[in-house]
């Protein structure tokens, strides 16, 4: 059994909501097209003859390069004053369940209700399926802790890439 305790401020959890966005293909998609778009207008605007800019040509990259990430902002922090994400919560990697406890729930999952486990650089987040996460950051989890936690998702095969 492996045992990490956490406690999220508003700053981790609204990081780890912009962590998740930009692990998403959408989002690259969005920045990729609204960049373009953006070159595109400045490059059309600098090789006209117009004296003047009109602002209106920016409107739409603009959009599409800046309103996912505020959009996800303002929902996680919306998200983190209306949730148990500020709690205190204690996660328990068993040999046979995955069990989250908070000052105000506890949950006990059996490792095939568990969609996979994803690491990244400060990050572990712990998926129940393809849009829900809890996200536990690795600055309270100490290096050994993660080989031993491979090593229980190895065993009840729970598709992972903690190194």
């Amino acid at each position: 059994m492996k045992i990490i305790e956490t406690k999220l401020s508003e700053k981790e959890f609204i990081n780890a909501n912009m962590v998740l966005l930009y692990k998403k293909r959408g989002a690259w998609i969005n920045i990729v097209i609204g960049g373009l778009l953006l070159i595109y207008f400045l490059f059309t605007w600098f090789e006209s003859e117009r004296t003047y800019f009109d602002p209106t040509l920016i409107i739409a990259p603009v959009i599409l390069i800046g309103l996912l990430p505020l959009l996800t902002y303002f929902r996680a922090k919306k998200l983190f004053g209306n949730s148990r994400a500020g709690e205190k919560i204690i996660y328990e990697f068993r040999d046979n369940q995955f069990v989250i406890t908070g000052e105000s729930f506890n949950s006990q999952l059996s490792w095939d209700k568990i969609y996979k486990v994803t690491g990244t650089k400060n990050w572990i987040f712990v998926w129940h399926n393809s849009q829900q996460a809890n996200p536990i950051p690795k600055k309270d989890i100490w290096e050994g802790e993660i080989l031993k936690l491979r090593e229980i998702l190895d065993t009840n095969k729970v598709k992972n890439n903690l190194a």
